[in-house]
């Protein structure tokens, strides 16, 4: 600093007493609003991974509760019951002999190989040995899947719309009867199939879909040892009306490997169990949950994944290798082996930022989820360069102003110590001329005393004769001497005064930093009004947080809503007495509906509250804003007045010292 010109030194001044406390505000302002943008988004991550879960557990929950009522319907009983018996006459009743299977085989073979082996082929991209399942076929399941379906004219994949296969036997009269409600029924809550099996031979006496496996023993035949059969007898043992049981996710061959999961209950005729009802699971509902991608960005997404680390919904950054199907086929390229997804099967609830599936730096929220006794994982993330994006644009942003800033600081700087630079220079130039001359003067005085000091030693001698002379001329000078006695006193009495005004220079500039130690403060109180006014914007979050809780109320009553009405179909079906339930249902459904509107009423000044209390706020820092700056402005403007008073004391300064200068000259005169 000490080989810094003062002009250098000014702007250095200027510069850091700007920069300094707005580099502070900026810094302390950037930590809260990226804390706050990171706090925000993990609850916005764990907010949507609690309501995903709760969706799918009340989705799961919901079929539970369809799979006992259904299977408790009068209908579904004695479909079960005509079923059953039809099916063990089907063979009789329709006369088929030896020779008739031998051309039902041949024709199921030529469907087994030139339909369902070909698309099996397609998907998984290899090939199947049709030949087992075809031979393992008793006479009676040959001639149902020779009549309902290679001789169903309906495409592949469609043959649930045949109605009756019109060969004048009971199955088939039966088979017209119920399949159009059954089909309807799979139709409207989503089902991929939905199955009655008789209870002691194990056959699948009915299938909406008319897949491989119909017709089939779930006790002895090819599919006896899938998570079918598993279903078929867990629920075959159950003895409570109000039981069921579900199996988790796994391939199945009629199903083209694609990964199935079946519900059951069993149906009972009274007190005795004549057969069980299973659902075969959708995957496009649980998706459907799963996919909702509203305020989660480009890169957001929330998935469930099973305890063998396979995708149970599909993933959307990538759906080739991590949906549903891809990953039970190539489990290779579709397993979840990432931190969260290990700490959820673990049974641990948190969030965390760490590598997801695809290497992307994430912020993941994880938990277990218990699906109906079924233990999976659930996770919501996001990618920490869009989840953090705002942080770095305010980052930026503050950068870029306090760049600007500082430019506009530094012209301003450099302009002010050129004007203060060059005022100084002149007026330090104008004495240095002034004393420069004083001190030529005073040399050209000293060069005549010399001279006479000469002529005086060689008159030396006519002294003596005119004495009387000399006794006048010390006269003359005595009184001389006595004129720069008194210009020297008052020369002395101008120094004190020149020394007072500095003194009230010193004083005025003290004066200056203080009005500008005022002007910092009055900025600290813009800051701490600033957080105040933060804390009132969070009791507005906590509000719309209340609302939050309104909206789950509604939520949970079109849960409720949905099931009712179903009951009340199931209700509506039944002959008889039973219709009267669909009165009950209804006036609980308007009931329902009433609790809906009350909330949304109550959402609704909620909302009204919310954007009262906003205006408020922001209406109250506007007016205390106004004040600390006109409070701020008040001290600039003492600042330029000190700063004033500073510049007339330095005049009255160098005045004197003028004055001073002059009374010197007259010294050196006079001598």
């Amino acid at each position: 600093m000490k080989n810094f010109s003062f002009k250098t030194k000014l702007i250095l001044a200027f510069c850091l007493s700007g920069l300094i406390p707005l580099g502070s505000v900026g810094y302390y302002a950037y930590q809260k609003s990226s804390e706050s943008l990171q706090e925000e988004a993990v609850n916005k991550l764990v907010a949507v991974r609690n309501i995903k879960g709760e969706a799918v557990k009340r989705y799961f929950n919901s079929i539970a509760d369809q799979v006992i009522t259904f299977a408790d319907d009068v209908m579904i009983k004695d479909a079960m019951i005509g079923f059953r018996d039809s099916f063990k006459s089907f063979n009789v009743e329709n006369e088929i002999n030896e020779s008739k299977i031998t051309n039902y085989k041949a024709s199921l073979r030529e469907f087994y190989i030139n339909e369902f082996a070909s698309k099996y082929n397609k998907e998984n991209q290899n090939q199947i040995d049709v030949a087992p399942l075809l031979d393992s076929l008793s006479d009676t399941e040959i001639a149902l899947q020779y009549h309902y379906i290679s001789r169903n004219p309906a495409p592949l994949g469609n043959k649930h719309e045949l109605k009756s296969a019109n060969d004048g036997s009971t199955y088939s009269k039966l088979h017209a009867k119920y399949h159009p409600s059954i089909a309807k029924y799979l139709e409207k809550f989503g089902y991929y199939d939905i199955f009655l099996v008789d209870i002691d031979s194990g056959n699948i006496v009915y299938s909406v879909f008319k897949e491989l496996d119909y017709a089939t023993s779930l006790s002895t035949g090819s599919y006896s040892s899938t998570n079918f059969s598993e279903v078929f007898q867990k629920a075959k043992s159950l003895n409570d009306k109000n039981s069921y049981v579900l199996v988790d996710f796994k391939q199945y061959t009629p199903s083209y490997e694609a990964p199935a999961s079946f519900i059951g209950a069993p149906i009972f005729d009274g007190d005795k169990k004549v057969g069980v009802l299973i659902f075969q699971m959708p995957i496009d509902r649980i998706n459907a949950v799963m996919s909702e991608r509203s305020g989660m960005g480009k890169t957001g997404e929330t998935y469930i994944f099973g305890s063998d680390q396979l995708m149970r919904s599909d993933s959307f950054l990538d759906s080739e290798n991590r949906s549903v199907v891809n990953s039970f086929k190539k489990p290779s390229t579709g397993k979840l082996n990432s931190v969260p997804a290990n700490k959820a099967l673990q049974g641990e609830s948190g969030n965390s930022v760490a590598k997801n599936y695809l290497g992307q730096e994430v912020i993941s929220a994880f938990t277990p989820i218990e699906i109906l006794g079924m233990k999976w994982g659930l996770i919501a993330e996001i990618t920490t360069d869009e989840a953090f994006a705002p942080v770095v644009e305010i980052k930026n942003t503050m950068l870029i102003a306090t760049g600007i800033c500082f430019v506009c600081l530094l012209l301003l700087a450099i302009l002010m110590s050129s004007k203060l630079a060059k005022d100084l220079a002149s007026k330090v130039s104008a004495v240095a001329q002034r004393l420069s001359s004083t001190a030529e003067n005073v040399g050209q005085a000293s060069y005549s005393v010399l001279g006479t000091s000469t002529q005086l030693s060689e008159a030396a001698t006519q002294q003596a004769s005119s004495l009387q002379e000399t006794v006048s001329s010390i006269d003359e000078i005595s009184s001389m001497v006595q004129k720069n006695a008194e210009s020297a006193e008052n020369s002395t009495s101008m120094s004190d005064r020149s020394n007072q005004a500095a003194l009230r220079g010193k004083e005025t500039v003290g004066s200056m930093i203080n009005s500008i130690n005022d002007i910092a403060e009055g900025n600290q109180n813009i800051a701490a009004e600033i957080k105040r006014n933060n804390d009132e914007i969070s009791k507005v979050v906590e509000l719309i947080g209340e609302i939050g809780e309104k909206t789950k109320i509604i939520n949970d009553i079109v849960f409720q809503t949905k099931l009712l009405s179903f009951n009340a179909s199931v209700e509506a079906a039944r002959a008889g007495e039973h219709g009267k339930g669909f009165a009950v249902v209804a006036e609980e459904v308007g009931s329902l509906a009433a609790m809906s509107g009350k909330a949304a009423l109550e959402i609704t000044d909620m909302l009204d509250g919310s954007i009262k209390q906003v205006e408020d706020i922001v209406d109250t820092a506007r007016d205390k804003v106004e004040v600390l700056m006109a409070k701020s402005q008040k001290n600039v403007d003492q600042g330029t007045k000190t700063a004033n008073e500073c510049e007339s004391a330095l005049d009255e300064i160098l005045q004197n010292v003028a004055s001073v200068n002059e009374m010197v000259r007259e010294i050196a005169s006079a001598s």
